[in-house]
């Protein structure tokens, strides 16, 4: 996927709310699509099938981006958390005259 660089971070990482934004429009414009589909296949009106996919495409943006904010924190916590217990496994290993175990290293 690509990302323009204003949307980069100084360590590479994406700015904060630009997976949510993208999830969200996403699943936005899906729902608009899938009520066109169904609308037009079930012979309703144009003014009919436009509406009830707009109303589609909104709530779903909504509720999309709620679960891109949610995957969002998730993954930074995890990746937070992952960081600190390597950084804190560097820390001990770097004590002189200390070898590290295989299982150390592969972290398995």
């Amino acid at each position: 996927m690509y990302i323009a660089h204003d949307r980069l971070c100084k360590d590479g990482s994406v700015t904060p709310g630009v997976a949510a934004k993208v999830i969200g429009a996403c699943s936005g414009l899906t729902a608009f699509a899938v009520a066109m589909v169904a609308g037009l296949a079930a012979d309703n009106t144009a003014e009919a099938v436009l509406s009830r996919a707009l109303v589609a495409m909104i709530i779903c943006n909504v509720l999309g981006w709620f679960a891109g904010l949610i995957c969002e924190r998730t993954v930074r916590t995890a990746l937070d958390a992952y960081t600190t217990t390597v950084a804190g496994k560097n820390a001990h290993a770097s004590a002189p005259g200390r070898t590290l175990a295989a299982e150390e290293v592969l972290d398995v």
